[in-house]
């Protein structure tokens, strides 16, 4: 699962970097940095962290308009997601 979602996401994170302005950089470390605490959650099979890591990523990405849309819209799946399988499957799109 982990090898599907890994590629998936580092391709939205590069279309979403190569889309975004200067003014995203911040952004984009913020992003990133909550993107691996969400990893190091689902891989250690743990969801303490990972709703508040993913609004953390949905607030970034709504900062960056329409290139970061789409991490915004996963991010809030994310956000809903009610236990560890359903928190694996925003990302594995």
């Amino acid at each position: 699962m982990i090898k599907r979602v890994l590629p998936t996401l580092a391709l939205v994170l590069f279309t979403v970097l190569s889309n975004a302005s200067l003014r995203a950089s911040e952004e984009m470390k913020a992003i990133v940095a909550s993107y691996l605490d969400i990893q190091s959650q689902l891989v250690a099979d743990k969801t303490d962290a990972i709703k508040t890591q993913a609004h953390a990523i949905g607030e970034q990405a709504g900062k960056m308009g329409q290139p970061g849309a789409d991490v915004a819209k996963a991010a809030g799946d994310l956000e809903q997601a009610g236990d560890i399988k359903a928190a694996r499957r925003p990302l594995a799109r």
